[in-house]
């Protein structure tokens, strides 16, 4: 069981690119730790967007492992409430249940029904935890994205500002390029 856990969290990680996530958290500290004392603002929004990032991107491998497990459980438990013929109680309804199954053509439809309402009633409790998240990650990602592009164009248009450093310009492209992954894995 715990070894399925962790490859289901293993399989969401890699889904999610989280390799190269955590090589660019990297990145964005060495880059923050480098910029010289005079680029405060660009400090304070690469800082701001690190940290939108990580918690983005915890929130979206939160939910894809809770999913994974709900799925694996599901596929290994198989359909519930499967009851086959059972010799105490199918005889006593045998002609009633032979006219019933010929004129409606067997229990399918019935057993469709009943397996549709488990399948809803066991994913209700992650789409709730997912709609709970839903406006943080979506949040955290789209002002990663802004503070990024505010990185990009800070010193053009802002007179008397020093210049950004390239390293830092061309990290804010690739924060934008991970917060917007991270927003599409998520939608």
């Amino acid at each position: 069981k715990a070894e399925q856990f962790w490859d289901s969290v293993l399989d969401a990680a890699k889904e999610m690119k989280m390799t190269e996530h955590v090589e660019l958290y990297d990145a964005t500290e060495k880059v923050i730790t480098d910029l010289p004392p005079e680029n405060t603002y660009v400090r304070e929004a690469l800082t701001e967007v690190l940290q939108r990032l990580r918690r983005a991107d915890e929130a979206v491998l939160a939910q894809a492992v809770q999913s994974s497990d709900l799925a694996s459980e599901k596929m290994v438990a198989g359909p519930e409430g499967e009851s086959l013929y059972s010799f105490f109680t199918g005889g006593q309804n045998f002609l009633s249940e032979a006219l019933r199954r010929f004129v409606a053509g067997g229990r399918y439809p019935e057993r469709l029904a009943e397996h549709v309402a488990r399948r809803q009633a066991d994913i209700l409790p992650v789409l709730r935890g997912t709609a709970g998240s839903l406006g943080n990650v979506l949040t955290d990602s789209r002002l990663a994205s802004k503070r990024s592009f505010d990185v990009l164009k800070y010193d053009i248009y802002n007179k008397g500002v020093p210049k950004t450093p390239q390293a830092a310009k061309d990290l804010a492209y690739r924060l934008v390029d991970a917060a917007g992954g991270t927003r599409h894995r998520f939608t």
